[in-house]
């Protein structure tokens, strides 16, 4: 399976901060107060697949918007996924389980996937929401704690 996650590079997905407390507002400074969030804010989104047999090299890159199918085909898959599997999946029997996102289930990055003999999980097959059954999952909220564990931004 593979999926992308999306870094804040502001501080604003972390619990916590998105409010302040006071006993008195009137020493609180207005820059507390009335923090500006801009509509987009800049994040890093992080690439990986993932199996029983290990993680894929990651991709990493500042972005501002969902991705792409060609981005997701040329910057993910071939370069990253498809050695990977040759790496170390070329042996076994393989069903790749993609999420949901638009780009995933494209039809350049379906007829790529069959011309390279890696079969994917039909889309009606495949289930919304069900975080606990995708094990990346645990992976991206464990590396989350680590990076915002010092207030990183």
């Amino acid at each position: 399976m593979d999926d992308e996650k999306y870094f804040s590079l502001s501080n604003v997905n972390i619990l916590g901060n998105a409010y302040y407390y006071t006993n008195d507002k009137s020493t609180t400074p207005p820059d507390v107060k009335y923090k500006k969030k801009m509509k987009y804010e800049p994040k890093i989104m992080v690439w990986l697949a993932i199996s029983s047999k290990g993680i894929s090299e990651p991709y990493i890159h500042r972005s501002k918007n969902a991705i792409s199918e060609n981005v997701y085909l040329n910057q993910y898959v071939k370069p990253k996924l498809m050695p990977f599997i040759e790496k170390h999946l070329v042996n076994d029997e393989i069903l790749f389980w993609l999420d949901l996102a638009h780009a995933h289930y494209s039809n350049v990055v379906l007829t790529y996937s069959e011309s390279e003999s890696v079969p994917i999980v039909p889309k009606a097959n495949n289930p919304p929401n069900i975080p606990q059954e995708r094990s990346i999952e645990d992976f991206w909220g464990i590396l989350a704690q680590l990076v915002y564990e010092q207030n990183w931004e």
